[in-house]
């Protein structure tokens, strides 16, 4: 399989981020016989499709996860990680549309790779898409530092967007940022030297 550097890159991106948990969505709680074996058959497939990853075994563990597609098509996990291997293969459509199919299904737990693949096209519409996507779930979340520092990010590298969003305005919104950060973790010499420089870039200081 080509492009193998890519995907070692995004499965380390995303193995600390809450969606690379090697675990399938729950089935409902009420189920036939059926559904219950045919969440028994997802979570071997997924399972050794996991493990073969683990492997550097990636042709099988792309046959295994398409082969858990079939059998779960809206399972979260599933569409994560079909995200990944097609982003290994440098097939950016796809692998965009199966990290937003996981994020749809679960946004909580498969936001990383949705939010950040949207900031990076680069395009204004969906850098905002991706700031307001993540803005509702760090409200929810408020004691998750990843979620709130990788928003803090979002505004701080992206240009003049408009309507609310304007360069003032997401420094503004990157020290609050800062003020959660700090209630998380505490304040810090390297949060104090943050809050100081985005001061200083719209004359607070």
């Amino acid at each position: 399989m080509r492009k193998l550097l890519y995907l070692f890159l995004l499965l380390a991106l995303c193995a600390g981020s809450a969606g690379a948990k090697k675990k399938a969505a729950p089935m409902p709680a009420v189920r036939s016989e059926a559904e219950i074996v045919l969440e028994q058959e997802l979570k071997y497939y997924f399972y050794q499709a996991m493990l073969r990853l683990d492997q550097n075994r990636y042709d099988e563990a792309m046959a295994l996860l398409l082969h858990c597609e079939k059998i779960a098509p809206d399972d979260a996990a599933v569409n994560h990680y079909l995200g990944i291997m097609y982003g290994g293969l440098n097939q950016k459509e796809r692998a965009f549309a199966y990290h937003e199919r996981a994020y749809r299904l679960y946004p909580d737990e498969y936001w990383y790779a949705y939010c950040v693949q949207l900031f990076q096209t680069g395009e204004k519409t969906k850098k905002l898409t991706a700031i307001r996507e993540l803005e509702k779930l760090a409200q929810r979340h408020l004691d998750d530092l990843q979620m709130q520092e990788t928003l803090q990010q979002l505004y701080l590298n992206t240009g003049d967007l408009g309507k609310g969003y304007s360069d003032k305005a997401l420094i503004k919104k990157a020290i609050r940022q800062q003020d959660r950060i700090d209630r998380i973790e505490g304040p810090s010499p390297y949060g104090s030297a943050q809050r100081y420089q985005l001061l200083a870039a719209i004359g607070q200081t």
